[in-house]
């Protein structure tokens, strides 16, 4: 093997490892709401996928994928409401064609963040 590809491994089993930990000592130590833990399980997934992503110790599919595992597993929603929002905000990505300047991009960002938001609580 290559000394670059085991430098490569070695920063990606420390940033699998240290995402690890973080995930745990945030689900352990850490209770940002006691009344509501999902507050906290978010933070937790949230940090992990952060790590995992910025030390790509898993490939970037992997990590994104994360929440659709680990939110119906801790509770934070069920699989359904996952799949369904993840994919609501994949469809409604601004597209740089429908986008010019960037006063027209922030009000096509503002516009479909409104209609997701619509989507999730049911509201029109």
């Amino acid at each position: 093997m290559k000394p670059t590809m085991n430098l490569k491994m070695l920063n990606n089993n420390k940033g699998l490892i240290i995402g690890l930990l973080a995930f745990l000592i945030v689900l352990v130590f850490t209770d940002l709401d006691p009344d509501n833990p999902a507050i906290t399980y978010t933070l937790a997934v949230a940090l992990l996928m952060a790590i995992w992503w910025m030390t790509e110790a898993v490939p970037l599919a992997v990590t994104s994928l994360l929440p659709v595992a680990l939110f119906p597993l801790l509770g934070i929603m069920d699989g359904r409401n996952v799949v369904v929002t993840s994919k609501c905000i994949i469809n409604h990505l601004p597209s740089p064609q429908r986008c010019g300047t960037e006063s027209q991009k922030r009000a096509y960002a503002e516009m479909k963040a409104r209609e997701i938001t619509n989507l999730i609580h049911g509201t029109k």
